[in-house]
Formats: C-alpha cells, structure tokens, sequence
C-alpha cells in the first residue's frame, strides 16, 4: 500500500524539472505574443462597441495572467533545480 502511495505522491527526480523550464518560455512567448496583438488591435480600432472593450480587457487579462504564470514557473523551476542538489 505504501509503494504505491509513494509512486504516485513521492518526490519526482531532476529530470522533470524541464517541464517548469519549458512552461516558463512558454509564459515568457505568451506575454510577448499577447502583447503585440493588443498592442496591434488596440492601434487599429477605435473602441465604440462594448465588444472591443470586452476584447481589451480579455487581452489585458491574458497578459496579466500570463506574467503571473511566468514568474510562478521560474520559481518553481529554481526550487525544483535547489532541491535536487
């Protein structure tokens, strides 16, 4: 019972710490995307419509989001890469 408890909650080894390395450039792409197409929208339209100020702040949102996820990422990153050693 107790092998499978740790299987499936025990500690994972070094090599899974890619994975917050891979989702922070992830993040880190997402907020630059994100922002060149608010950006891009945002010069071309003029805001009327209650739609395009729904879509802005959608975009702001994402990049709001994407940034937090980003730093998440990078930090549990360097705790992952910190307790290993």
């Amino acid at each position: 019972m107790f092998d499978i408890m740790d299987y499936l909650y025990g500690p994972l080894g070094k090599d899974w710490c890619v994975y917050f390395y891979f989702f922070s450039i992830y993040y880190f792409l997402s907020i630059f995307i994100t922002s060149f197409l608010f950006i891009r929208y945002y010069m071309g339209k003029t805001i009327k419509s209650p739609i395009s100020i729904y879509i802005v702040i959608g975009m702001v949102f994402n990049i709001i989001v994407s940034i937090l996820f980003y730093i998440q990422m990078r930090i549990l990153h360097g705790m992952c890469i910190n307790s290993i050693k």
